[in-house]
């Protein structure tokens, strides 16, 4: 399915209960983080947004904060 969102997600997981103590970090930030398939792995998913310096400024914080974050662009 495409999307028109860009993604922002942390971390890359070969299984989901990999990302459990980073889930823990992330809500303790207020966040509410799901985790998704992402190409041959786990990534948890922080928000999604169809403004991409919003995207950006998440990003931003987030690596800012310690976390391995990273954006999805929008499919075509």
């Amino acid at each position: 399915m495409k999307s028109p969102f860009y993604r922002i997600f942390v971390g890359h997981y070969d299984k989901p209960a990999d990302s459990k103590s980073v889930v823990a970090k992330l809500r303790e930030q207020g966040l509410t983080p799901s985790i998704f398939k992402v190409d041959d792995g786990y990534s948890i998913l922080i928000t999604a947004t169809l403004n991409k310096e919003k995207a950006e400024m998440i990003l931003v914080n987030l690596i800012k904060k310690g976390f391995d974050a990273f954006i999805s662009e929008p499919d075509e």
